[in-house]
């Protein structure tokens, strides 16, 4: 996999617990690019986006758990084929 961000807004855990709805939304807008490890050739590509709404307060996901999230959906991509 080759992930090309392409616009993201951290937010880290502490930001989130201690300021609450003041931190703003995290997001991450992303491309990821399945390739063949040994040639390089590009089986496909897919975008990700995730987002969360800081009027969930200190409750929503922050940018290290929109990563795992990411991460989790594009590894189910490639188990699926």
């Amino acid at each position: 996999m080759v992930v090309r961000i392409d616009d993201y807004r951290h937010v880290g855990v502490a930001a989130r617990v201690m300021l609450g709805i003041m931190t703003g939304n995290a997001f991450i807008d992303a491309k990821v690019e399945f390739r063949d490890l040994q040639s390089g050739k590009l089986y496909g590509e897919r975008s990700y986006n995730t987002s969360s709404s800081a009027m969930q307060g200190v409750f929503a996901p922050v940018t290290p758990k929109q990563i795992y999230a990411l991460a989790d959906e594009a590894l189910a991509e490639i188990k699926r084929r």
